[in-house]
C-alpha cells in the first residue's frame, strides 16, 4: 500500500533506533570500549575524590562537585547499560515473538508510521549533532579549564609529565559517554513507538468490527463468533504486552532509585554552579555551563514528553473500546467486553515511588532543582 509516495516495510519500522543503540550499544567492540572507560572514569573519579579529601575546604567543593556529580551521573549510565543488557535484550526478543505485524495496517496508521520515523530521523540528526557540539566546548581550544575540571589539577600533581596522557584519555572518552548517556532514552523511546504501535494494531482490530453493526447482528451467529474471536485475540495481545513491560520493570526497579538520585543531585549542582560562578567565569567556562544546563533542560522536557506520549498512546485502546457497538453483542460478549475495558481504563505510566514521568514531571521537577539550587546559593552566601 502506497502512503505519500513511500511503503512501510514488513520488518520494523523503527529500525534506526535499533541498529544505533541496541545493536551497535551492544557490539563487542563498543561494550569493550566502555569498559575500558568505566574503568579509566573510575580511577579517575577515585582519585579526585581522595584530591579532595586532602585539601579540602568548602570552595573547593562548591566549585567541582558540579562535575564530579556529573561524571557519577554518567558513570552509573555506563553501567546501567552493561549491568541490564540481559534483560533489555530478554525483552527485545520476547517482544519481537509477539508483536503483531504492519504489514496490514491501515492508510492512517501507515502514515502515523511514517511521520514517526521522519521525526526519529531528524532526532538522531541533532543528537550526533549535540554529542559533536559539547565534545567541542569541552576541549581545551576554548580555554583554560582549571576552574571546570579537576582532574587537570589531579593528573598535574601525581602524574607529572606523563598528565597530558591521561587528559587525552579523559577527553577521548566524552563522545562515548554523551552515547552512553543518550542511549537509554532512544530504548525507551524505541520500545514506547512500537507499543504505540501495537495497541493502535488492537484498536484497528477493533474498528473493524465496530464498523456497519446493526440490532440485528444480535442473532447473527457468526457475527457474534467474530467478535468473541476478536475480543480473545484482543486480551491476549494486551495481556503478552503488558507481561512483557512488567518483566522489565521487575528487572530496573531496583536501580531506578539510584539513577534519579544521582540525577536529581546532578541537575542542582549544575544550576547551582551556574547561578555562583557564572558571571565570574572566563568565555570558554561560561559557554560550557550554559550548555550543561541547556542538556539538563532538554533531557527532563524529552523524558517529560515520552512519558506523556506513552500515557496518551495507551489510553488510545479504552477509548476504542468505548466506542465499539457492545449493544449488538450477546451476554458472552459484553462481559468479556466489560473486564476488557476494566483492563485497560488506567493507561500504562513510567512511575516510581509516586514519581510520574507525565507532562507535569518536567515542571514539578524543575522547581525541586531551582529551589534546592537557590537554597544552597543563599547557605553559601550567608
Amino acid at each position: 500500500m502506497e502512503v505519500t509516495g513511500k511503503k512501510v516495510t514488513s520488518g520494523d519500522p523503527f529500525i534506526t533506533l535499533k541498529k544505533l543503540y541496541i545493536d551497535l550499544g551492544y557490539h563487542k567492540v563498543t561494550k569493550l570500549v566502555n569498559v575500558f572507560f568505566i574503568v579509566f572514569y573510575g580511577f579517575v573519579y577515585l582519585l579526585q575524590i581522595y584530591y579532595l579529601i586532602v585539601h579540602f575546604n568548602f570552595e573547593i567543593i562548591a566549585k567541582y562537585s558540579t562535575i564530579l556529580l556529573l561524571s557519577t551521573y554518567l558513570f552509573n549510565v555506563m553501567i546501567f547499560s552493561i549491568i541490564y543488557e540481559k534483560c533489555i535484550l530478554d525483552a527485545y526478543k520476547t517482544f519481537s515473538q509477539i508483536a503483531w505485524p504492519c504489514d496490514n495496517a491501515s492508510k492512517p496508521l501507515q502514515i502515523i508510521i511514517l511521520q514517526r520515523s521522519k521525526t526519529i530521523k531528524y532526532l538522531n540528526y541533532f543528537f550526533l549533532g549535540f554529542i559533536f557540539f559539547m565534545a567541542c566546548i569541552n576541549w581545551p581550544w576554548l580555554g583554560d579549564q582549571n576552574d571546570f575540571l579537576l582532574c587537570i589539577q589531579v593528573f598535574k600533581k601525581y602524574f607529572g609529565s606523563w598528565s597530558p596522557l591521561f587528559l587525552l584519555f579523559y577527553y577521548l572518552g566524552f563522545p562515548i559517554i554523551g552515547y552512553s548517556a543518550a542511549r537509554i532514552f532512544f530504548i525507551i523511546l524505541y520500545g514506547v513507538l512500537h507499543l504505540e504501535l501495537q495497541i493502535r494494531l488492537i484498536t484497528e482490530l477493533f474498528c473493524k468490527i465496530s464498523r456497519n453493526a446493526t440490532l440485528e447482528d444480535v442473532r447473527n451467529a457468526k457475527y457474534q463468533r467474530d467478535v468473541y474471536w476478536t475480543l480473545r485475540e484482543g486480551i491476549r495481545h494486551d495481556t503478552a504486552l503488558k507481561k512483557v513491560l512488567f518483566d522489565l520493570n521487575k528487572e530496573v526497579k531496583h536501580g531506578i532509585p539510584v539513577f534519579l538520585i544521582v540525577t536529581l543531585l546532578c541537575s542542582v549542582s549544575i544550576f547551582f554552579f551556574a547561578i555562583t560562578y557564572l558571571e565570574s567565569m572566563g568565555f570558554g567556562i561560561q559557554i560550557r555551563t550554559i550548555a550543561f544546563v541547556g542538556a539538563v533542560i532538554f533531557v527532563l522536557f524529552s523524558y517529560s514528553l515520552l512519558g506523556q506520549h506513552l500515557i496518551n498512546q495507551t489510553s488510545l485502546l479504552f477509548d476504542q473500546l468505548y466506542e465499539c457497538p457492545w449493544y449488538t453483542w450477546n451476554v458472552k460478549n459484553r462481559a468479556i467486553y466489560l473486564n476488557f475495558m476494566l483492563n485497560t481504563v488506567r493507561p500504562i505510566k513510567i512511575t516510581y515511588a509516586g514519581i510520574c514521568i507525565d507532562s507535569r514531571f518536567f515542571l514539578s521537577i524543575t522547581r525541586i532543582i531551582l529551589s534546592n539550587a537557590f537554597m544552597l546559593y543563599q547557605l553559601r552566601n550567608s
